[in-house]
């Protein structure tokens, strides 16, 4: 099992053969990278069985596979990692909800499209509970979960993956109370800063805006709609 990773957190629970554990702590992003790719060459050689990570990170901009210079505009001292994950730039950070998904897309027979539809689907699947109706790309949307209102769509969900030996590696980040300020420093996933949203800036006012423990809850029981 990935111990780093356990270290200071809390396993949740298993569904349909996956370990669902979260990290209490924020975690700086290339340590956090360390484990993952740890993680995913033990559950490539059979050592270990597929997880899903809840956790959140220290405040840092991450590029993806697809990421121009351009598209940062001042980091303002917050710092900046290359990834290997597809998408574009953006930010993590408090108030933020990251899943890692490590799945053996191989021995399940999906192809990373298909991979990309469910993670959308079960994060949409988790937004009902708080009223929220979202949609995603295969709804005419970018790549990410979207909520449309009134005064435009807005993007509460970030999806970025990378597929060694096999296997997933990283996810979606999910804005839950997020101060979406850090967007206007870059070009979020390609897209103009102000189509971020989050949770607590699409809920009413008078809405009672959940923890980053309370949407875990919503995460666990939608797991249905991301492992089938």
């Amino acid at each position: 099992m990935g111990a780093r990773f356990f270290e200071g957190s809390e396993r949740l629970e298993i569904v349909k053969g996956v370990e669902i554990a979260r990290r209490a702590r924020p975690w700086r992003y290339d340590k956090a990278v360390e484990a993952l790719t740890q993680q995913v060459d033990a559950i490539a050689r059979g050592d270990s069985g597929e997880q899903v990570w809840l956790l959140s990170h220290e405040s840092a901009y991450t590029g993806g596979a697809r990421s121009r210079a351009g598209e940062i505009f001042d980091l303002g001292g917050v710092p900046y990692y290359e990834t290997r994950r597809g998408g574009k730039v953006t930010w993590h950070g408090e108030g933020q909800r990251v899943c890692w998904v490590l799945l053996n897309l191989r021995r399940r027979g999906w192809s990373v499209r298909v991979f990309l539809d469910r993670l959308e689907d079960w994060v949409i699947e988790a937004l009902r509970e708080f009223g929220l109706e979202a949609f995603g790309r295969r709804h005419g949307a970018f790549t990410g979960v979207w909520v449309a209102t009134p005064s435009g769509e807005f993007k509460l969900a970030a999806i970025g993956v990378q597929v060694r030996r096999g296997v997933s590696a990283h996810g979606v980040a999910i804005n839950i109370f997020s101060d979406l300020s850090f967007f206007a420093r870059i070009a979020p996933c390609g897209l103009p800063a102000g189509c971020m949203g989050s949770v607590q800036s699409l809920l009413p006012d008078s809405t009672e805006i959940p923890t980053l423990e309370r949407f875990d809850e919503s995460l666990v029981r939608a797991l249905g709609v991301l492992l089938g």
